[in-house]
């Protein structure tokens, strides 16, 4: 890595306005309209206790972000993103492999696999052993308006169970939108 050798890991908070920029700059560079919130929304739920907004930053610039949540006995990706600058340094990599050792059960979407990108995407997580679920899956978007869109659901350590994805799904619908 370039400057980001010594990185820092901070709860986004209220209080933490340049680093929650910096965070969703990431978060908007790296994730298209229909699969993010508006600020207002993330603002809002950054007081929820089950959900985690982290920024991994040098004291000064933010290089990464993880967005999870505590659901039962698991941790959900909701967001994940290295920023442009600090891609192919090996920073998205480390990041989640701390947080794979520290949370133990992992669970994240994904676009279908359908082109290079959403193929290197897929490839990324199954080198450290997230497995891709059988289950047809669609994420309702961030906004009413917004259509549907079929995600694939990857897990870590084992499969996804069809009574764990009803009950991922229960909590999204009454927590997450």
């Amino acid at each position: 890595m370039k400057e980001n050798k010594f990185l820092f890991k901070i709860k986004l908070t209220k209080e933490n306005t340049s680093f929650i920029q910096q965070a969703f700059k990431i978060y908007e560079d790296s994730f298209p309209f229909h699969e993010r919130r508006n600020t207002e929304s993330f603002i809002r739920i950054m007081s929820n206790e089950n959900y985690f907004p982290y920024a991994f930053h040098n004291n000064k610039n933010v290089s990464a972000i993880l967005f999870f949540w505590k659901i039962e006995d698991y941790y959900f990706i909701e967001h994940f993103a290295v920023n442009s600058e600090s891609r192919g340094e090996g920073l998205g990599s480390k990041i989640l492999s701390e947080f794979i050792f520290e949370k133990q059960k992992v669970l994240l979407e994904i676009d279908p696999p359908k082109d290079i990108l959403s193929e290197k995407r897929l490839n990324f997580y199954k080198k450290f052993g997230f497995l891709l679920n059988r289950q047809t899956y669609f994420h309702p978007g961030f906004f009413p308006n917004l259509h549907k869109h079929e995600l694939k659901l990857l897990s870590y350590p084992s499969f996804l169970g069809d009574e764990k994805l009803k009950s991922f799904i229960k909590f999204r619908n009454e927590n997450m939108l």
